[in-house]
């Protein structure tokens, strides 16, 4: 494969796991933090 190449890969790699690590928290976080509240208030 090469170095160049293999590197390339990496890079592109890296880069759309930031992406999906960036989405998690974006509407991951909100969507669990809604469910948490809304749970909450039907057991009080």
């Amino acid at each position: 494969m090469g170095y160049s190449l293999f590197n390339k890969f990496e890079t592109q790699l890296f880069r759309y796991t930031e992406y999906e690590v960036r989405a998690y928290y974006a509407l991951g976080l909100g969507l669990r933090e809604t469910m948490v509240r809304e749970l909450c208030l039907e057991k009080g």
